[in-house]
């Protein structure tokens, strides 16, 4: 299998690192641990195991009932999406490779060439990893664990991990789907920092909670749990995803940029009828239209699109202007609507069938009035001469603003 990014240095020991020891157990092909026969998560542990994932201790033991630590669960995390090819060198899953974000490739591609799999050679075991997972930011600039890497993990801070590991290739549950969840958790409550992770890996089904209701919020995780929700993180065949009641809710299931479809819920059927007539006036464009999660973009013809999916090819042009005409963004989050709108010459004009369906739900009499000063705002954003201004449009309001490279008009429309 052809590798997309490759070790270029060091010689990869066959030998598995201790995760809370620098000496490690060997493991073989046989593999026995004087307490695993006979545990619940014995087939997943021999199985992490087997592909180089998880190791055991000197003394013949994997200990499965102690809790996992986060230098640990780091090293498990980094491991589960690499594998050995046929010479032994460990590298990344090409299925992490493929799926993962440009930004994350190319961080692997330029500042990961000293990391091998391996524990250091000298001092703390665990730094490689640490610095690792600080690089593909799985680990934040100000992470919760830094004063303390040994510390004990509970099923709050897995939750953590594991929803920053997955969100390098998959994306986030929209946030008022995700939150249906929250009637499911009896013990949410608990959570000392962002609850959304939680809500994140309950909804994905990679980690689910207790029969009494509960998530286990300050539970600890063991070295056993760890095992067994490490095949979850690539694998979404191993997962067990929330699936609520959406049948009296107004929602939609759109495609998305990892090219998986998405589950989106509106915050009021007045939002959802808006959607709906935009997206069934889309002819009405001469140019080129997807619908892209809770956005409906608008393209000079398929050839810009396909153009625009380019840019995410390199991590240079990644960070170029985007390359639609308009952009129609439904924030369900916040109830309100954004549109972009090229500052390039005539951008709007092709598309203005289709976007005046939309601008009159929303603006209704007013709507022309609205599309004249959108108009006059686009060139002001052209010649950098638009500061951020506010105005009303049937008793709504609307923010304005310019792009510092003057490439977009942005627009804001604040619910009622």
């Amino acid at each position: 299998m052809k590798k997309l990014l490759t070790i270029s240095l060091g010689v990869v020991i066959m030998m598995w690192a201790v995760m809370s020891m620098s000496e490690s157990a060997r493991a073989t092909d046989d593999i026995s641990f004087s307490d695993t026969q006979g545990h619940w998560a014995e087939s997943a542990i021999n199985d992490m195991v087997k592909e180089g994932v998880l190791e055991g201790f000197p003394d013949g033991t994997f200990r499965p009932d102690d809790p996992v630590q986060v230098d640990q669960f780091l090293k498990m995390i980094l491991m589960s999406l690499s594998e050995e090819d046929e010479h032994g060198v460990r590298d990344w899953k090409e299925e992490f490779i493929s799926k993962a974000n440009i930004f994350v490739v190319t961080q692997l591609a330029y500042k990961s060439s000293d990391f091998h799999f391996e524990n250091a050679a000298n001092g703390y075991w665990a730094e490689p990893f640490i610095d690792q997972a600080s690089t593909m930011s799985i680990l934040g600039k100000y992470s919760r664990f830094e004063s303390n890497y040994r510390k004990d993990l509970n099923r709050e801070d897995v939750a953590h991990l594991v929803s920053k590991t997955i969100s390098m290739f998959e994306e986030k549950e929209e946030f008022n789907y995700m939150n249906l969840a929250k009637g499911q958790i009896k013990d949410l409550y608990l959570a000392q920092h962002d609850e959304q992770d939680i809500l994140q890996v309950y909804m994905k089904g990679i980690m689910r909670g207790y029969p009494d209701g509960t998530f286990g919020v300050t539970n600890m995780v063991t070295r056993a749990e760890a095992a067994e929700l490490l095949s979850k993180i690539l694998n979404r065949k191993n997962r067990d995803p929330y699936q609520p009641d959406l049948s009296t809710l107004p929602h939609d299931i759109v495609s998305t940029e990892f090219g998986r479809e998405k589950i989106i819920v509106f915050p009021g059927w007045d939002m959802k009828y808006t959607y709906d007539t935009l997206k069934s006036n889309l002819d009405k464009s001469t140019g080129y239209t997807v619908v892209e999660s809770n956005r409906i973009n608008f393209y000079k013809d398929e050839e810009t699109y396909y153009k625009n999916l380019e840019r995410f090819d390199t991590l240079y042009d990644a960070f170029s202007p985007a390359l639609h005409d308009i952009s129609v963004i439904f924030d369900t989050s916040m109830n309100q609507y954004e549109i972009h709108i090229s500052t390039a010459e005539n951008a709007l004009i092709p598309h203005e069938g289709s976007i005046s369906s939309f601008l009159n739900l929303v603006f209704e009499s007013d709507s022309d009035k609205f599309l004249k000063h959108a108009k006059n705002y686009v060139d002001l954003a052209r010649d950098g001469q638009l500061n951020m201004t506010n105005d009303k449009f049937n008793s709504r309001k609307v923010i304005f603003s310019g792009t510092g490279d003057d490439n977009f008009l942005y627009i804001a429309i604040l619910p009622n």
